[in-house]
């Protein structure tokens, strides 16, 4: 009897002990889902926000978005956009093809009426992010541009919208741009190349292009240096052109550097050009046939040189001082072992 009193007192403790549990358990998830339903209808919130306002930007029938539309109050309003370039690296210079190659970050900003939108009535969303493709871009265009047809210098990139309608495209860039090279100071030379970009087919009226200030219009924080060349300087100016046949301006901004090679890619054409070194022979037997030995030297010499080839200047209206000075003293015969060989059978 006593045992089985006992038995039963346990039995009722332990259904005692889980009932509070469960009941306790109970309501902790209820408070739980009290406290956390704020968060999760705040996000729901902002997703239906955030879908209404891109179908009010760019599916409203009584507003419909057109990307190919220039972005101005009126026909006669001028857009200005505001360009800035931050230099990465310097991948190059072709002496031969006269070629500047260069990749950057470049940012574009403007104004656009069609995306402005009353923040508090979309969930307080002051910014939008959406594909490059969707929106209208600046037909900007590199104009001393290398690679013939190919003037798409821009990645694809996200594009940020403010709610006031102010638009950033900051695009990654490579440019092969042509320059106009001089060699007077070569091996040791130094190059000043523009890059000009423009409006591909906007003139200054519509589209207004200026130096962007937030904070440098040029930029070379982060850039890496190259192995090769060494960059000098760099500035950019505005420029408003004006053409004969037409009233309205054109606009254009160049962005002008300077790099010079560095001295340990010239070290193997200074150790070659040792080779055109020569002396008067001592002895008379040597001077008897100094005449044979001469003419035997040329294309001993050009064989030396030929690997050297690639790092000398193309042929231009200016010769490398050196060039000039060597080529007075010491008179090279130009001509390959073959076309030598030709000529003395």
């Amino acid at each position: 009897m006593g045992s089985a009193g006992v038995g039963l007192k346990e039995w009722a403790f332990l259904l005692f002990t889980y009932l509070v549990v469960a009941v306790s358990s109970q309501t902790t998830s209820v408070a739980d889902s009290e406290s956390e339903a704020p968060a999760v209808l705040a996000t729901r919130s902002r997703i239906r926000s955030e879908a209404a306002l891109r179908n009010k930007l760019f599916h409203d029938e009584n507003n419909l978005y057109e990307r190919k539309v220039r972005p101005s109050g009126n026909t006669t309003d001028t857009v200005s956009v505001y360009i800035s370039m931050r230099v990465l690296h310097l991948e190059g210079v072709e002496e031969q093809r006269q070629v500047l190659k260069i990749h950057t970050w470049m940012s574009f900003k403007w104004n656009d009426p069609r995306l402005r939108w009353n923040s508090p009535d979309y969930a307080n969303i002051t910014a939008l992010h959406t594909a490059d493709e969707d929106l209208w871009l600046p037909d900007i265009a590199l104009y001393n541009n290398a690679e013939g047809k190919d003037i798409h210098n821009y990645g694809s990139t996200t594009i940020m919208i403010q709610s006031n309608g102010d638009v950033l495209w900051a695009p990654p860039a490579s440019f092969s741009a042509q320059c106009n090279m001089t060699f007077d100071t070569w091996p040791l030379d130094a190059h000043r190349c523009h890059l000009i970009v423009g409006s591909w087919t906007t003139h200054g009226w519509d589209m207004d292009l200026q130096l962007g200030d937030n904070p440098v219009a040029i930029d070379t924080q982060g850039y890496v240096e190259s192995d090769k060349w060494k960059l000098l300087e760099i500035t950019a100016n505005r420029t408003l052109q004006q053409y004969p046949c037409c009233s309205e301006p054109y606009i254009s901004l160049s962005v002008s550097q300077r790099e010079n090679a560095r001295a340990s890619t010239r070290k193997g054409t200074k150790i070659r050009s040792v080779v055109f070194s020569s002396h008067p022979p001592q002895s008379r037997s040597l001077r008897a046939h100094s005449k044979v030995s001469r003419q035997y030297s040329s294309p001993v010499v050009m064989v030396l040189i030929s690997p050297a080839r690639s790092s000398i200047p193309p042929r231009r209206r200016s010769s490398p001082t050196a060039g000039v000075l060597w080529g007075k003293h010491f008179p090279v015969d130009d001509r390959t072992t073959d076309e030598w060989d030709s000529a003395n059978r």
